[in-house]
């Protein structure tokens, strides 16, 4: 979070590009802010990754979260479910 247009997007980019962890972004500029299912296709598609690559940890950055309504309690509830078994990182 934070002013627009000061490149936060392009931080984290550049922060994702020198990690040495598998990664995956998504952004919800385009997505309706009603669609909180967006955000949770998002975790399974990591998830998925995950199993396909048989990798152990992954960073799952998530741009522009805060426009989907109600997002906090879908990413709860989404990587609870996971925290047991898997390192999935959510970078918000």
């Amino acid at each position: 979070m934070g002013p627009r247009q000061v490149g936060k997007t392009t931080l984290v980019k550049q922060v994702l590009a020198d990690l040495d962890i598998p990664w995956f972004m998504f952004s919800a500029d385009d997505v309706p802010a009603s669609n909180r299912g967006w955000v949770s296709e998002c975790w399974e598609s990591a998830r998925t990754r995950m199993r396909m690559e048989n990798l152990k940890e992954l960073v799952l950055a998530i741009d522009e979260i805060q426009l989907i309504e109600q997002w906090s309690s879908v990413v709860k509830k989404s990587s609870l479910s996971w925290a047991l078994t898997v390192s999935l990182w959510a970078v918000l």
